[in-house]
């Protein structure tokens, strides 16, 4: 799900799906302790575009680079947020009945935002579960830092 003025996706290909799984440990990190201490919502990232533009090798670009910030968007929250981004209501109404209805157990709802432009993305039945990337990265907190 686009905002209705959404063009960065054509711009500069489809970097979303690469970032996502590069990052999954961190966001589900992320979806994990934002649903423990706000509930259900979604975990809305902000990613630095010119580092995915020029990095040669998107595998390089990594967490040490901090290329992106990350926080928990409650889902009390979530509808004027939306509005900020330039979505219409019947798109926000959308969002918000996922939000009522994802396994947040299972389930992530990924807000990238890029050049002030925003971009939804569900990701579903994931081999890897939030609780479970919350476990690795404090088992492994030194390596996340100071990323986190």
């Amino acid at each position: 799900m686009r905002s209705r003025n959404s063009e960065w996706q054509g711009n500069f290909g489809y970097w979303q799906q690469d970032f996502i799984h590069e990052n999954m440990l961190v966001i589900g990190y992320y979806a994990w302790q934002g649903f423990i201490e706000s509930g259900r919502g979604i975990v809305s990232l902000h990613v630095d575009l010119n580092a995915v533009k020029t990095g040669t090798n998107y595998g390089e670009l990594g967490l040490n680079n901090s290329q992106f910030n990350s926080r928990f968007i409650g889902r009390n929250e979530l509808s004027s947020q939306m509005q900020e981004y330039d979505f219409d209501l019947e798109s926000i109404e959308q969002l918000l009945f996922v939000v009522d209805n994802y396994d947040p157990q299972q389930d992530i709802i990924v807000l990238l935002i890029a050049n002030n432009r925003p971009e939804v993305n569900l990701l579903r039945d994931l081999k890897i579960s939030p609780q479970e990337c919350d476990r690795q990265i404090r088992r492994r907190w030194a390596e996340f830092q100071p990323c986190l």
